[in-house]
C-alpha cells in the first residue's frame, strides 16, 4: 500500500532537516503546552516518549515523518539559539565600546610610535 506522508526534506551541506514555519510553530506549542508534563508527571529522566508524541502531533498535522529525537534536536537548538541572540543583542553596546576602546589604544600606539622616530 503506497504511504501518503511527504518526504523530510533535508539541507544539501549538512544533512540538517529543513522545518516549515508552521511545523516549528507547532513544535514550540506543543512544548510549550505541555510543559507541567514535560517537568512534572513523567517520572524519571527519560523523555523519550514525550518527544514521540510531540512527533505523532507534527507528523498527523503536517503528513510528514519526524521521530521524537528529531523533535527534541531541533526544540534544542531553537532554544539555544534564542539564547545566544538574545546575549548578542544585549551585549551591542559593550561590544562597541570595546571596539571604539581598542582602536583607540592602537591609535594612540601608533601616533606614538610615529613621533618617537
Amino acid at each position: 500500500m503506497f504511504n501518503n506522508h511527504q518526504v523530510v526534506l533535508y539541507n544539501n551541506r549538512n544533512n540538517n532537516i529543513l522545518w516549515s514555519d508552521p511545523q516549528i510553530r507547532l513544535l514550540i506549542s506543543e512544548r510549550r503546552r505541555r510543559n507541567a508534563e514535560y517537568y512534572y508527571f513523567i517520572p524519571g529522566r527519560s523523555r523519550k516518549n514525550f518527544w514521540c508524541s510531540i512527533a505523532n502531533t507534527i507528523n498527523n498535522t503536517f503528513n510528514v515523518i519526524y521521530t521524537g529525537q528529531q523533535c527534541k534536536n531541533k526544540f534544542n537548538r531553537l532554544v539555544s539559539d534564542y539564547h545566544v541572540r538574545k546575549y548578542i543583542n544585549k551585549n551591542k553596546n559593550i561590544r562597541l565600546y570595546c571596539f571604539k576602546y581598542v582602536f583607540i589604544c592602537f591609535s594612540i600606539f601608533f601616533i606614538f610610535q610615529y613621533f618617537s622616530v
